[in-house]
């Protein structure tokens, strides 16, 4: 199973050296199934606090102090390499002499660890774009083995940690964006190994490898760059058998691009999935799904419960919910306004916004219950939506509104603009939300 701090969305401040020594005993690769996923909050600004003159350089950029440990990791991969491969082990020597320097002389300390101890950010991403290059030749030169896999997954990830760091330092130009084709290499290989048998493939590093990809695209704001990756994964074999954290992490940003693409059934799908299978215990990981959850819920006419709300420390989104289930327009406003700081920061104000529609069905619907006729004069929703704070709607505004309605099936009816009334069915002129088919569009 995960550790505890594999529950922790700030992954970013810690590089997982340690995970090279755990890696060597690991031969085939570990699947062994784990329910914490390793998620990060990709939407809130991440700001650092200036550190004071006497911290240490390491901790402006909120990275793991270099230890004697971590210099002799690199070494015995090396000897563990030697000992198993000495052709490969001379094949790569030259590769990665450069980064960790001759064996017991000046130098023998990596150059990433090096420039992490001093804090140089710049210097810091150059050494673990090496290192990922280096580990991209000696994982290509392994045949039918994957045993690498736990060292090229650290790696990548640390790179992308530090990239991240020179970006919001402003160390390196465009440091994410050029960060990605390393990572992309090392998929590329990994996606490439169809020949190897099923327990000795590298394939199983893929979705590890492809989270860390998308993670680096909705930084970038480069969404479109996923669709490849998600193909390819969605094409795999081993789809279905992947560590679940990984397949938790992979369908909680799935489900984020499907949503900012309108697609909201298939939003719902992934992240209810990504809701269901994480681990009790992350409740920081289940929150966050859940502030991405809501909103589709609430546009596919399903109302989450309060004390879902409460358990997971969501009060935002409290009279939001009242304001959908009433069909209180002017409370939904206020409250969209109220929270707008948290809801914008959170990747999630223009989906919200969305759920107005579901708002004045509700609203209009209780007009049609307090006439009592299939024929509404549409003066009656006007009146009701200036009752709402919406002081400047007119006739052909509401009439808009409530064309809008019928399009997208929550009204069934028409408008007779002679009569100036809206005419609903006799049989279910406001459909049940569940049934509604949301379209989708990009």
């Amino acid at each position: 199973m995960a550790s505890s701090e594999d529950m922790n969305f700030d992954e970013d401040s810690k590089p997982r050296f340690s995970v090279f020594e755990r890696s060597l005993s690991q031969a085939p690769v570990s699947l062994e199934v784990e329910t914490k996923p390793d998620l990060e909050d990709l939407t809130l600004s991440n700001t650092l606090e200036a550190a004071k003159e006497d911290d240490a350089p390491q901790a402006v950029f909120g990275l793991n102090a270099v230890t004697k440990e971590h210099v002799m990791v690199v070494d015995n991969v090396l000897a563990f390499n030697e000992e198993g491969s000495m052709t490969m082990f001379s094949q790569l020597y030259q590769a990665t002499g450069d980064i960790i320097g001759s064996p017991g002389g000046p130098n023998e300390q990596p150059r990433a660890c090096w420039a992490l101890s001093i804090g140089d950010i710049q210097q810091l991403y150059k050494a673990q774009c090496d290192v990922v290059d280096a580990t991209k030749d000696m994982l290509s030169v392994l045949k039918d083995q994957n045993w690498m896999l736990p060292i090229v997954r650290t790696v990548c990830s640390d790179l992308r940690i530090i990239a991240s760091r020179a970006d919001i330092h402003r160390r390196v130009e465009d440091a994410q964006e050029k960060a990605a084709p390393f990572i992309l290499n090392c998929f590329r290989i990994c996606a490439a190994d169809t020949r190897a048998s099923e327990e000795d493939t590298k394939r199983w590093g893929m979705l590890g490898l492809v989270n860390e990809l998308i993670r680096i695209y909705f930084r970038i704001n480069c969404l479109n760059l996923c669709r490849p990756l998600i193909r390819a994964i969605d094409q795999s074999a081993l789809k279905d058998r992947f560590p679940l954290s990984h397949r938790i992490t992979y369908m909680y940003f799935v489900g984020r691009k499907a949503m900012f693409d309108s697609n909201y059934k298939q939003a719902d799908e992934y992240l209810s999935y990504a809701f269901i299978h994480c681990h009790k215990s992350c409740t920081k990981n289940k929150r966050l799904i859940l502030l991405h959850l809501i909103p589709v819920k609430l546009i596919l006419g399903v109302i989450p419960k309060q004390d879902l709300l409460q358990k997971y420390n969501l009060p935002q989104f409290s009279e939001v919910v009242t304001s959908v289930r009433t069909g209180n327009l002017r409370l939904f406003n206020q409250t969209l306004n109220q929270h707008q700081a948290f809801f914008i920061q959170s990747g999630i104000y223009l989906i919200l916004e969305k759920a107005k529609i579901i708002v004045l069905r509700n609203l209009f619907k209780k007009i049609y219950i307090l006439t009592g006729t299939h024929q509404v004069d549409i003066q009656l929703f006007q009146h009701a939506l200036k009752a709402m704070g919406e002081e400047d709607v007119d006739t052909a505004e509401t009439q808009c509104i409530l064309g809008n309605l019928i399009f997208d099936g929550h009204i069934k009816g028409y408008i007779s603009h002679q009569h100036n009334k809206l005419v609903v069915s006799k049989q279910n002129p406001f459909p049940p939300l569940g049934g509604v088919q949301v379209a989708a569009t990009g």
